[in-house]
């Protein structure tokens, strides 16, 4: 993981899947990650290290959900109140099997900028392109997406060799289902970019 330079604030983004086959373990995810805020906060302000990191939490499910519900994240912050506040609002809902991380992706090179590391967690693998046609139903919503901000599809693997142009790891925690997909997904996304997979 990267950690701080001096004078030099650290931007993480933490995109959780918040499908509904994360609604067996997202309390306790959420649960950890607010206290592992809670705790990096107090030790930051006892040392008066008053910058050093932003965090962004974001959450994304499948084309399932609709737009609203696709993508969600908090503005970066360094309080860990502000960013439970976020998080004490996400519900896990939808999902189609492979989920929609690359509007994740998508956030990181085409909306933030200045991310120095994206932090993944999830239970399920990306969706490939195939997966992408398929779950936005293009015959039935068509109309539906062309009027939201994901009028154009995403395109997953050019996506990822952006993070790579861009330096930007992405560090993975996989929640096992039981096959060796969710892994080895995570394990070559991971890997592709320079990051740490566990």
């Amino acid at each position: 993981m990267r950690l701080s330079e001096e004078g030099r604030c650290i931007r993480t983004v933490i995109g959780i899947d918040a499908t509904s086959s994360m609604s067996r373990v997202i309390a306790q995810v959420l649960q950890n990650i607010k206290t592992c805020l809670t705790r990096t906060c107090v030790m930051l302000d006892e040392s008066k290290i008053e910058s050093g990191f932003e965090i962004q939490l974001a959450v994304y499910r499948n084309y399932g959900s609709g737009a609203e519900l696709l993508f969600q994240s908090s503005p970066f912050s360094n309080n860990a109140a502000d960013l439970i506040t976020f998080l004490s609002s996400v519900e896990a809902s939808g999902g189609q099997g492979r989920e929609a991380i690359e509007v994740l992706y998508n956030h990181i090179v085409n909306v933030e900028s200045n991310v120095d590391q994206l932090i993944v967690i999830g239970d399920a693998p990306g969706n490939a392109m195939s997966n992408i046609i398929s779950n936005r139903r293009p015959e039935k919503e068509a109309t539906y997406w062309s009027n939201t901000k994901y009028s154009k599809m995403l395109d997953p693997d050019q996506l990822i060799q952006s993070l790579v142009v861009r330096r930007i790891p992405v560090h993975s925690f996989f929640i096992s289902n039981g096959t060796n997909t969710v892994r080895n997904y995570f394990k070559q996304v991971s890997t592709q970019t320079q990051g740490q997979c566990s």
